[in-house]
């Protein structure tokens, strides 16, 4: 299994980029390689993406600025990329992404994942900033 770390820097406070980022809704406006669009059935978040629907939830925690992506075919077939946000300590803040490959998943599909990032770290400044 690979593991990639990207991290970003913004301007923008922590409580602005979590409170961005931490909405599932959101989604689709910052993952767009990923993400083309989201519903909700019940209690259910739905993720249209170039490889079908899949199931999508999000746990975090404001606190520890933490966002928990969870997504899979089914509830008990969730695969997880973390993001943590926190304070540059300047009134800006750093976002870490921390990609873990799925099973099953190959190596040149995750690198493909995983080089779109940066692009995901411009569609987020994009979007705060408006």
């Amino acid at each position: 299994m690979n593991v990639t770390v990207k991290t970003a820097k913004f301007t923008a406070a922590p409580d602005v980029v979590f409170d961005f980022v931490s909405k599932i809704e959101n989604l689709p406006l910052w993952a767009t390689n990923y993400a083309k669009s989201v519903r909700k059935d019940g209690d259910t978040y739905y993720v249209e993406t170039s490889m079908g629907e899949i199931i999508q939830e999000f746990v975090t925690n404001e606190e520890f600025g933490a966002v928990n992506m969870n997504a899979g075919p089914s509830r008990d077939q969730l695969w997880s990329w973390y993001i943590r946000i926190f304070s540059d300590l300047f009134g800006g803040s750093i976002l870490n992404f921390t990609a873990l490959q799925m099973p099953g998943q190959n190596d040149v599909d995750f690198t493909a994942q995983c080089a779109v990032l940066e692009e995901e770290f411009e569609n987020i400044r994009t979007a705060i900033a408006s």
